[in-house]
């Protein structure tokens, strides 16, 4: 197993991954074979020719900072000391931004898929939307994902020789709108009509619960409204 890849498991202390594992067994988090030929679609020749392995690490709710960290540490120390030390420390540096590399806050990734090909690691990022669509000002604001994105792999992916960046956004309906300009280049989908990679989510028949602001005579409370949400396939 890579370095890179070996950190990113280690970094992973998501208390919801740990409950499902430990809830549902330990092949909760493992790629479902259509998913991967639909991953593997998305991405064409961006993937290795043997694909996206069954036994792939999954991820939810990934924090930037384990990435950024994972990367790190793999180049700085490729294996952590198994001589019964507990702790190691190394330079915390400061990116081109001015931000120390553990920036201490939530943002994070909704699913990370990480496997090795022969020296490098591929990390696919899928973010995920069910209701809204994509904004620009989400995705390219100063302080948004795409930004720390380029922090942490550069314009090419050069930033580490050790992994291979990939940026999916999943949801029912493509958007059209969003404008990848200033994206980082190994994150626009320059083979295809399609300005970035984007993976169908399909959705059931669901059922919307919201409150109206018109408040019935006397009692105090607020209508409800229940809306059915057709299936998206």
């Amino acid at each position: 197993m890579a370095a890179v890849l070996s950190y990113l498991k280690q970094l992973n202390r998501k208390e919801r991954f740990h409950l499902l594992t430990e809830a549902l067994g330990p092949f909760t988090f493992t790629l479902d074979r259509h998913f991967r030929e639909r991953l593997q679609d998305c991405l064409g020749c961006r993937l290795p020719k043997a694909g996206i392995p069954q036994d792939a690490f999954v991820a939810m709710d990934y924090h930037m900072d384990w990435i950024q960290i994972a990367l790190h540490l793999a180049e700085k120390l490729p294996c952590f000391p198994n001589d019964g030390k507990k702790e190691e420390h190394i330079c915390h540096s400061k990116d081109e931004l001015g931000q120390y590399l553990l920036r201490g806050n939530q943002q994070d990734i909704d699913l990370l898929v990480a496997f090795d090909d022969d020296k490098k690691t591929h990390i696919i990022l899928i973010e995920a939307k069910a209701e809204t669509g994509w904004t620009n000002e989400q995705l390219n604001g100063g302080n948004g994902k795409i930004e720390r994105l380029k922090v942490i792999f550069g314009e090419n992916g050069e930033k580490s020789n050790l992994s291979v960046p990939h940026l999916i956004l999943s949801s029912p309906r493509y958007s059209k709108g969003v404008k990848v300009c200033g994206w980082p280049r190994w994150a626009k989908n320059e083979a295809t009509d399609r300005s970035y990679y984007w993976l169908r989510l399909p959705l059931p028949e669901l059922i919307q619960v919201t409150r109206t602001k018109k408040a019935e005579s006397g009692d105090g409370y607020k209508r409800l409204r229940i809306k059915r949400k057709h299936a998206i396939l």
